[in-house]
Order: C-alpha cells, then sequence, then structure tokens
C-alpha cells in the first residue's frame, strides 16, 4: 500500500476541519448545543493534526504557516520527495 505524501495529508486535515466547522455552523443553527460542541471538537482535533502533519519530512521542522511551497525552507529539500524519486530513478 502506498504512504499518503505530505500534501495528501495536509488537505485531509484541512477536510476534517472544514467537517468540524460544518457541523458546528450547522447545529448553532439548529439550536443543538451538544452537537455544536462535537463540531467544535472535530475542529479543533483536524487543526492539532494539521500542526502535527504539515512539517518537513527530511528535517521535521514545522511548514504550518508556508504553503504552496516545493522546497523546505529550513534544509532545502523537496517536501513532495521529489528528490528521492530522482535518486532511485539514477540508481
Amino acid at each position: 500500500m502506498k504512504r499518503l505524501d505530505i500534501r495528501q495529508k495536509k488537505f485531509i486535515t484541512l477536510g476534517i476541519m472544514f467537517a468540524g466547522c460544518f457541523v458546528a455552523c450547522i447545529a448553532a443553527l439548529a439550536g443543538a448545543d451538544a452537537a455544536f460542541i462535537i463540531g467544535l471538537v472535530i475542529m479543533t482535533g483536524g487543526m492539532f493534526a494539521y500542526y502535527a502533519v504539515w512539517r518537513c519530512p527530511h528535517c521535521g521542522e514545522s511548514l504550518f504557516r508556508m504553503n504552496d511551497i516545493t522546497y523546505c525552507p529550513y534544509c532545502s529539500k523537496a517536501i513532495d520527495g521529489e528528490d528521492e524519486a530522482q535518486s532511485d530513478q539514477e540508481g
């Protein structure tokens, strides 16, 4: 089974955050306090997962505030694993 790359993990965690936000908004409109709290918990969990996942796979530095980057600003390696794919083809 193929492992998820960092961008796929990022979009999954963003989906969790938005799903929690959607649940919280619908619950707030319906007046369901328990569902509202559950939505907030899901959204908060997605935020923590996003922060934990969006890191450089090489040096481990956080890329939390950076979007649409292809190389880590700390170690200058490709975050998509492009360097690894090229070295596998050469070797």
